[in-house]
């Protein structure tokens, strides 16, 4: 579950502590998927890229949850996104259009619900902000992002740009 790792016999791996699966292949750019909470010390290995498996939680997931969904897919990781109360059947239509003009397909992007998903198949869950509560998972962090619901597309595009900018700082 930790690593994905195409060659177990890489010269690479004589630097990494044994507590550790196989963690590198021949390319030390080639992406990884690790656990987060070894990610401090895997940094040290100059990994350049790490693939985060990422779920993002709000009410409806309708907006910032798709949202960021698609722009952590965009950035190579692995993301999912639901609600605690999904109440339509496709996602807002400011949401489809930001992540059209960004080039990411929504085809087959629709609320689904939290109950749907596990907190073990993930590395982190982060709720959007808006004081979700999932007694089923534990949220990681909690990015306190207003919901722009029914308002101009003005304000998804800056909900977005916060989004992509809280992203990259998970990643670096």
């Amino acid at each position: 579950m930790w690593i994905r790792n195409r060659d177990a016999n890489s010269e690479a791996e004589s630097n990494i502590p044994r507590q550790y699966p196989s963690l590198l292949s021949h390319s030390i750019t080639m992406p990884i998927v690790l656990n987060l909470k070894c990610r401090r010390e895997l940094h040290m290995w100059s990994i350049h890229r790490l693939v985060m498996r990422l779920l993002f939680v709000c009410v409806g997931n309708s907006c910032r949850s798709q949202i960021a969904q698609g722009l952590a897919r965009s950035m190579g990781h692995t993301a999912d996104s639901a609600g605690t109360h999904p109440n339509s059947a496709t996602i807002a239509s400011y949401a489809q259009k930001y992540l059209n003009s960004r080039g990411i397909n929504t085809d087959g992007m629709v609320p689904k619900s939290v109950d749907d998903f596990s907190a073990e198949n993930y590395d982190m869950v982060i709720s959007m902000g808006c004081g979700v509560y999932c007694p089923e998972i534990e949220i990681d962090e909690d990015w306190g992002l207003d919901d722009p619901f029914n308002q101009e597309y003005e304000v998804y595009k800056t909900t977005a740009e916060e989004i992509e900018r809280r992203l990259k700082l998970l990643e670096s």
